[in-house]
């Protein structure tokens, strides 16, 4: 059958189309109903595992994007998504790893070189993780998301080492521009500084400007998870 009649593609195709537009629970309807018929649909269990992660059901992600990483071992995104879903639910080693497979599978993947810079972050190995948003820059200097994650690591070392008491110059970011970028690294650096309840205002504009932002799922959860301690 050509792939443009198959039944299976045309669900996903429109699956895709309510991602796209934030339409969350209509897209993963289209993902299930796809794999009720063929439960090992390798790009239906991804896109699935997205949709799970970008409504904060990480652990459910994990579980699903692991079946489509093992469907598709040679998969880049993959295993960048899996890594996304376990840095969410605080399982940085094997975060690591997941990310790290990336890259060895795309060693030009930008946006793998953050996610594994802040899984770094998180594990506490700060110059490796300035150095993979090095990476980052080298690949696409004008990357928006890699140069506001290394002024706001840069920032958090400063805080930390007393040099100065940098810190953002608003509180309220939904007052700063509608730029999805600048509200996910204002989201880092109030994660940074555990302005916990900031951070998930921050994050959550990101997504209310770009609903299908994959990068904020995980450090949204994780503020989210550390404002209720």
């Amino acid at each position: 059958m050509h792939p443009l009649n198959d039944p299976s593609m045309l669900t996903l195709r429109d699956g895709l189309g309510f991602q796209k537009k934030g339409k969350l629970a209509e897209a993963e309807a289209m993902y299930r109903q796809v794999l009720r018929a063929r439960p090992l649909h390798a790009t239906a269990l991804h896109l699935l595992g997205i949709v799970l992660a970008q409504t904060g059901r990480s652990h459910e992600a994990v579980d699903v994007l692991r079946q489509s990483a093992g469907l598709q071992p040679n998969d880049a995104v993959n295993f960048h998504n899996l890594a996304g879903a376990l840095f969410a639910t605080g399982a940085l080693t094997e975060a690591l790893q997941a990310s790290e497979r990336s890259l060895q599978l795309n060693p030009v993947y930008v946006s793998a070189y953050s996610l594994r810079a802040s899984i770094l972050w998180g594990l506490g190995s700060k110059v490796l993780a300035l150095q993979d948003i090095d990476l980052a820059l080298s690949l696409h200097p004008s990357d928006a998301n890699a140069l506001a994650q290394k002024a706001t690591f840069q920032s958090a070392i400063e805080i930390e080492g007393g040099k100065g008491s940098a810190t953002l110059r608003a509180t309220d970011s939904t007052s700063q521009p509608a730029d999805a970028a600048f509200h996910a690294g204002a989201g880092v650096a109030f994660l940074n500084q555990r302005k916990f309840a900031l951070a998930i205002q921050a994050f959550e504009r990101v997504l209310a400007l770009d609903p299908a932002n994959t990068e904020v799922q995980g450090p949204l959860v994780l503020a989210k998870m550390m404002n209720c301690d």
